[in-house]
């Protein structure tokens, strides 16, 4: 009895449910009877003393045992003693056949060990271990022919070298025919009949048919029309090769099977058997011509089944392949992150689930060069550079894009990739993923708004404070022009231009000391008195204001001011600070224009129910991506500026229930229009 070794069996090793085992056992027990014996008769019923060229008996041992658990195997192996006894063909003495038993019963135990430790699974001979498991195999049966050649050689006298010769190849042939067929149906899952299409039913016919009558042919005509002393033994090896070639290893181990047994009841068999008996009888070498059949069938047989193997090595590989493949898609789909391959072409080979539930769009509308389709305009142009650049470069790559969802909307998507090579270092593409950032960056957009207005209103508090320091040199101002007017005054000089001067004086010291009061109460917003004014003489008095700078920049100052306007409610001097910021920044747009196209126009104009005012300039103009960002604190595209001012001024047209906006013009430069509301005059009642 053969002790189970504790460790791990093999992946193709059979096994059995507790409660089915004894049954299975003694089906299995059964059927080894049955093919053991007709195997028995097959091999050794016409060969008398000599041994069988194709000793089928020592294959059905073996593939029994490997079937078995090993602590089974004993059952086996004593029921072949029987057998033996009972089925003998010719009578032999008892030490004779006790040897062969025991040497068939040690060769049958050392094969399945072997083959148990060795092969991968050699029902399908795909792989280096499966074929090193069947040399192993020969070399068991090269060494266990020579106790059976001196056997032989004690019971007949015949030659030793010759009987190891016909020992061995009667167990190599009918190891490397029968035992990988018999493997492969034992050990064979076979495919449900569903899959089973009907055209390879039809080949799987039209094969076996033809492969029948060929080897019919081969061993039983004796017809000379188509030369078949010379060609009859090539006609079955074109469908040999295709059962290999189509179906694998389960094509093979019937093909080549099929052409051994018809060579067991062939007129070479027996032509055979007469030359080796008379060799024995008259103690002679018998001639090459009695090994051709085992030679035929080795130089047939052993190829067919290494290209089956070869095609059961490649659909392995494919179905691992595809196994793969499917677990990769089955990963990449159910992962939450945006997933996408490209191959050497730069065009996209795969987008996961994730993509297509993101964009809405079919898997065929995103390949190649779709999933550019979806990104913003703005950033389309950017990103593809961003890819291509690091294509050629062959190094990783992250960029930020705006991506269009399903819902319509566009998401601000963080887009990383990195080259892959295969195992060669062979570049292959890219591979990536990208994640909605959407959230992300209205946090950090939030984030830096609130540091904004914490430096808005730390500056408000400096603002106040220069406000209110200033208020004082202007309050001293004004003392002392007074006091130089008492000193006119006293002294009984009458300069007219002096008065003139002294009086332009105290206008702009008031003006100036109304602006600081205007600043002060914005910042620490207290209640201003709205006044109702004419907008035009706002502008007016912002004239001379600015007349001076423009003069300095070369700047030509145009008013365009409609007649009859309504007035408006507002407070004068924040209206002022408005187009005095605005005509600023219009004067510093034209640094790089011509003097001779220098030009600032003021206009206003009514538009049903709001004054609207314009500054317009021939200056460089806005660009398209600055336009969001012209009325955001601290966002400039002046050197040295603090963005601030544009933020002001449309700060102070909300507290006005107005609106800025600014805009290209057609014939150069940009247009800054602000809306102020005309007051809705009350319903008479009559």
């Amino acid at each position: 009895m053969i002790v189970q070794p504790q460790y791990s069996l093999p992946a193709w090793w059979p096994t059995t449910a507790t409660h089915h085992k004894y049954l299975t056992l003694a089906l299995g027990v059964s059927l080894f009877i049955v093919a053991y014996c007709v195997a028995f008769y097959i091999s050794g019923a016409r060969m008398g003393i000599l041994p069988s060229p194709l000793w089928i008996p020592d294959s059905i041992l073996l593939c029994a045992l490997l079937r078995a658990r090993p602590s089974y195997w004993w059952i086996f192996l004593l029921l072949i003693i029987p057998i033996r006894l009972i089925e003998n063909p010719a009578p032999r003495p008892p030490w004779y056949l006790l040897g062969t038993i025991s040497l068939d019963a040690i060769t049958a135990v050392a094969s399945a060990c072997a083959v148990r430790f060795i092969a991968r699974d050699p029902s399908r001979l795909s792989s280096l271990q499966d074929w090193l498991a069947i040399a192993a195999v020969l070399a068991i049966a090269a060494a266990s022919a020579f106790p059976g050649a001196a056997l032989r050689h004690a019971l007949v006298g015949q030659n030793y070298w010759l009987a190891w010769q016909l020992w061995f190849v009667g167990d190599a042939m009918a190891q490397l025919t029968f035992t990988p067929a018999i493997l492969t149906w034992l050990f064979w899952k076979p495919l449900p009949a569903s899959r089973i299409s009907v055209a390879s039913a039809i080949e799987a016919s039209v094969l076996l048919a033809g492969l029948l009558v060929t080897t019919y042919l081969t061993y039983y005509s004796s017809s000379n029309l188509l030369n078949f002393v010379d060609s009859r033994f090539f006609l079955p090896i074109p469908f040999l090769y295709w059962a290999a070639l189509r179906f694998g290893v389960a094509g093979a181990s019937i093909a080549v099977p099929v052409l051994a047994l018809f060579a067991l009841n062939s007129d070479l068999l027996r032509q055979s058997i007469h030359t080796l008996q008379q060799s024995v009888i008259f103690g002679v070498q018998p001639p090459e011509e009695v090994f051709i059949l085992p030679r035929f069938l080795l130089l047939r047989g052993l190829p067919v089944y290494v290209v089956a193997g070869l095609v059961e090595q490649r659909y392995r590989m494919e179905r691992s392949l595809r196994e793969r493949e499917t677990r990769f898609r089955s990963m990449a789909n159910t992962s939450p992150v945006l997933l996408w391959i490209t191959g050497t072409d730069k065009l996209c080979q795969f987008v996961n689930q994730s993509w297509l539930d993101f964009t809405g769009r079919p898997m065929e509308a995103e390949l190649g060069r779709g999933w550019a389709e979806g990104i913003h305009p703005d950033d389309r142009e950017h990103s593809i550079q961003t890819f291509e650049d690091a294509f050629h470069a062959r190094r990783p790559f992250r960029m930020e894009y705006r991506l269009r969802h399903h819902s319509g909307q566009y998401r601000w998507i963080m887009d990383m990739g990195v080259p892959r090579f295969d195992t060669n270092n062979a570049f292959c593409g890219y591979v990536g993923s990208a994640i909605d950032i959407t959230d992300q960056r209205q946090v950090q957009e939030h984030l830096a708004h609130l540091g904004q207005l914490e430096r808005l209103a730390q500056l408000g508090e400096l603002s106040a404070s220069i406000a209110h320091e200033l208020r004082q040199p202007l309050a001293a101002i004004w003392i002392h022009i007074g006091t130089i007017r008492l000193m006119l005054q006293a002294s009984g000089a009458s300069l007219p231009n002096i008065e003139e001067v002294l009086a332009d004086m105290e206008k702009d010291s008031k003006r100036a000391d109304n602006i600081m009061v205007s600043v002060r109460d914005f910042v620490r917003k207290s209640e201003q008195a709205f006044e109702s004014v004419d907008i035009n003489m706002v502008v007016r008095s912002c004239r001379p204001l600015i007349a001076s700078e423009g003069s300095r920049r070369n700047v030509k100052i145009e008013m365009d001011l409609a007649d009859d306007l309504p007035p408006v409610q507002c407070i004068p001097t924040q209206i002022m600070q408005v187009i005095l910021n605005l005509t600023t920044n219009a004067m510093d747009a034209m640094e790089l224009t011509p003097r001779a196209d220098r030009a600032l126009t003021l206009r206003t104009e009514r538009r049903e129910n709001a004054v609207f005012v314009s500054v317009l300039d021939r200056g460089h103009g806005i660009k398209p991506e600055d336009s969001e960002k012209l009325f955001k604190s601290f966002f400039t595209t002046r050197s040295g500026g603090m963005g601030l001012g544009l933020a002001i001024v449309s700060s102070i047209l909300q507290a006005h229930n107005g609106r800025v906006w600014a805009e290209n013009l057609a014939i150069g430069g940009a247009a800054f229009h602000f809306t102020l509301p005309v007051p809705r005059k009350p319903r008479s009642v009559s």
